[in-house]
């Protein structure tokens, strides 16, 4: 669903809401986006606050009117990229900065079918040590 991909990048239900309504509406009042979206108007100006500030909505003034209106939805992959970029480039002190703490921890617990997932992500970046699991009867 649409929704729960949208969530994936961190964005919220309003943010979601909004955004999609802007993309629909192209440019549109604070009042429009609350009517289209169904969030409270007062909730709408947090909101494009919040998508302006992560470069998803860009807004413009017209006959003293503020106007709102969602920038390309390919900028996001650009934005994923740069912010993936920059993480690399910190990763090595990063990780030179993990062999500082001396007790690492030992077990962990994950639960649900999320948990699962995780578990086998994470294995998947040790593949020469060893790693021991309980998994229920159940199957998820």
């Amino acid at each position: 669903m649409l929704s729960d991909e949208l969530k994936k990048i961190g964005l919220n239900k309003n943010e979601i809401k909004v955004y999609l309504s802007a993309l629909e509406l192209g440019e549109a009042t604070t009042t429009r986006l609350s009517q289209k979206s169904k969030v409270k108007r007062t909730t709408v100006y947090l909101v494009t606050d919040s998508l302006k500030g992560k470069g998803l909505i860009s807004s413009v003034k017209r006959a003293g009117r503020t106007l709102f209106f969602s920038e390309d939805p390919r900028k996001i992959v650009g934005q994923l990229e740069d912010k993936k970029e920059a993480i690399l480039r910190v990763m090595p002190e990063l990780l030179s900065l993990t062999n500082l703490i001396d007790k690492k921890p030992v077990i962990r617990y994950f639960e649900g079918k999320e948990g699962i997932k995780e578990v086998f992500k994470e294995t998947l970046l040790y593949p020469s040590s060893e790693l021991l699991g309980w998994f229920p009867d159940q199957v998820y």
